[in-house]
């Protein structure tokens, strides 16, 4: 139920944004998400609000296995490299998706929607250089969300929706 290895950082992605152009100010003013790890993985931790239509999407999201759970809740938030944790913080979206390619124990070898993400505080600063990426995973479902690489991984239906919504 876990993400293994490393994101290549040249597996076929291509995302024009740069940290100029997030600067300038690229966003996507509609929505905001909140992940709450103070809830477990079996729960529903992941809150899209669309600030237009005055609604909440939740949802399961997963957390990095280095994370050290307990009862499902992750207890150790790192922004180093190859730890396999969850990063906290606050965070900006690339401004496209991409086809993300990742691999479980279980599973093998899946495809999916991916959307870099690029950390705005010094608890999350090594987002872009770690590939912290918002992807879907074939180890989340709408019961329970398993363990990734550290990404904030949602079901592959539901990244296949919102992730190209949420760029930006």
């Amino acid at each position: 139920m876990s993400e293994t290895g490393e994101i290549p950082t040249n597996s076929n992605r291509y995302d024009p944004t740069t940290k100029a152009l997030l600067k300038k100010g690229i966003r996507n003013e509609r929505y905001i998400v909140i992940v709450d790890f103070t809830n477990t993985n079996t729960e529903a931790r992941g809150y899209i609000l669309d600030l237009v239509e005055l609604s909440v999407f939740k949802s399961t999201v997963a957390h990095g296995y280095g994370s050290e759970a307990i009862g499902g809740i992750p207890q150790v938030f790192t922004n180093v490299a190859n730890k396999g944790t969850t990063v906290s913080g606050f965070f900006i979206s690339a401004a496209v998706t991409y086809p993300y390619y990742g691999t479980t124990a279980s599973s093998g070898s899946y495809n999916s929607t991916g959307l870099r993400l690029y950390g705005l505080q010094s608890t999350n600063n090594t987002a872009e250089a770690t590939s912290k990426v918002s992807h879907g995973a074939p180890y989340v479902s709408e019961e329970r969300a398993g363990n990734s690489a550290g990404c904030p991984a949602w079901t592959q239906a539901n990244a296949k929706k919102w992730l190209p919504v949420l760029k930006g």
